[in-house]
C-alpha cells in the first residue's frame, strides 16, 4: 500500500509532468527541450502547489553527468585563448554593481521596493545567498525569491530561442550525442568526477557535482586518456532534473503571488537582461571574443542552468564556466559585507 501510495505520490505526478512536457517539446523541435520543458511544467506544478521535489543523491548525479559533458566538450583552442580571460573576468566583476544597481533602481523608484529587498533580490545568482540573508534580516523571503526564480525561469525559456532567432545559432539536442563505446572509460569518469565533486562539495563549492565531473572530464580528454562522451540519451534524463529542480524554485507561491509579482519581476529581467547584455558585447568587441559565448558568460543565471545551455549551444564551455564561477564566489564573498553597508549608505 505505501509502494502504491509513493507511486502516485503528488511528487511523481510532478516529475512524470516534467518528463512528459521534455519529450513533447522535443518531439515539437523545441530549443533545449529536456530543460525548458521541464523547468516549465515543474513550474507550472510548483504553483499548482505540487512541486517537484528533485531527491539531492538524483540532483548530484545529473549535474556530474552534465560536468562530464562539459569536460568532453573543452578543447585546445578554448585554453589557448586563456590569455585573454582576465581581462574579461575583470569586465564581468566590475559589470555586477551596474546590474545590480539597475535593478534595485527600478524596484525601488517603479514599484516601491524596499531598498535591501530590491537589492537581494537584483542580485545575479547566488539565489540560496541572497534567500539565507533575506531570512536572517526579517525581510519579505517569498518576494525576493519570486523575482529571482522568474529571472531564472526566463533564461532558460528566452535564451535558447534568442540564440536561434537572433543570431542563427540552433541548439542541439543533448540526446543527440552519439552513444559512448568505451564504457569503462565513462565508468572512470565518472567515479573521478564523483570523487572530485565530494571533496568540492566538502570544500563548500557550488555545483560541486558538475565542477568536479568537469575538471576530471577535462584533464582526461585533454592529455588523451580518454576520447569517449557521456550517451546523450544518458545525459537528457539529468537534464531533466536540472530543469525540474528550475520549477520547483516556485513552491509555496501561489498564481495570486506571481500575479502581484509578475511586472516588477520582468521588470528586473529586463533590467539584468539588459545591463549583463550590453557589457557583455562591449568587452566581446574590445577583447575580440566570440559574442555569443561572451553573452552567456554574462548572463544572470545559475551554474547548472548556463551549463546545459553551453552544451546546447555548443559554446566554449570552459569559457563560460570560469566567468560564472568567478562571479558566482565574488558575490558570496561580497554579498553580506555590501548588504550591511547598504542601509548606511542610503540612510
Amino acid at each position: 500500500m505505501q509502494l502504491f501510495a509513493a507511486i502516485f505520490s503528488r511528487n511523481a505526478v510532478a516529475m512524470l509532468a516534467c518528463l512528459t512536457a521534455s519529450s513533447g517539446f522535443f518531439l515539437a523541435g523545441a530549443p533545449a527541450p529536456w530543460l525548458t520543458g521541464a523547468a516549465l511544467a515543474g513550474s507550472i506544478a510548483a504553483l499548482a502547489g505540487a512541486p517537484p521535489k528533485v531527491p539531492p543523491q538524483l540532483l548530484d548525479a545529473g549535474l556530474l553527468l552534465l560536468g562530464v559533458s562539459l569536460g568532453a566538450a573543452i578543447g585546445p583552442e578554448s585554453l589557448g585563448a586563456i590569455w585573454r580571460w582576465p581581462l574579461s573576468i575583470l569586465a564581468l566583476i566590475l559589470t555586477v554593481p551596474l546590474i545590480v544597481g539597475t535593478a534595485q533602481a527600478l524596484l525601488t523608484r517603479v514599484f516601491g521596493w524596499e531598498a535591501r529587498e530590491a537589492y537581494l533580490a537584483a542580485v545575479p545568482g547566488a539565489l540560496s545567498y541572497t534567500l539565507a540573508i533575506a531570512a536572517a534580516e526579517n525581510l519579505d523571503v517569498r518576494k525576493i525569491a519570486i523575482a529571482q526564480s522568474v529571472r531564472l525561469l526566463a533564461i532558460v525559456m528566452i535564451v535558447p530561442l534568442a540564440f536561434r532567432e537572433t543570431a542563427g545559432v540552433r541548439p542541439v539536442d543533448v540526446a543527440s550525442a552519439g552513444a559512448a563505446a568505451d564504457w569503462l572509460a565513462i565508468g572512470g569518469l565518472l567515479a573521478s568526477g564523483l570523487a572530485g565533486g565530494l571533496l568540492l562539495k566538502r570544500l563548500g563549492a557550488p555545483a560541486a557535482m558538475m565542477l568536479g565531473g568537469m575538471l576530471t572530464s577535462c584533464l582526461a580528454h585533454a592529455s588523451g586518456l580518454v576520447t569517449a562522451g557521456v550517451p546523450g540519451w544518458l545525459l537528457a534524463p539529468g537534464v531533466v532534473l536540472i530543469g525540474a529542480n528550475v520549477g520547483s524554485r516556485f513552491g509555496g507561491s501561489s498564481l495570486g503571488e506571481l500575479g502581484a509579482m509578475i511586472a516588477p519581476s520582468l521588470g528586473c529581467v529586463a533590467a539584468t537582461f539588459a545591463t549583463s547584455a550590453l557589457a557583455g558585447a562591449a568587452t566581446a568587441f574590445a577583447l575580440k571574443l566570440p559574442m555569443l559565448q561572451t553573452l552567456l558568460a554574462f548572463a544572470p543565471g545559475g551554474l547548472d542552468t548556463i551549463a546545459v545551455l553551453v552544451l546546447t549551444l555548443k559554446l566554449d564551455a570552459a569559457f563560460v564556466t570560469v566567468h560564472q564561477l568567478v562571479r558566482f564566489v565574488g558575490i558570496a564573498v561580497a554579498l553580506p559585507v555590501l548588504f550591511k553597508l547598504l542601509p548606511a549608505a542610503r540612510a
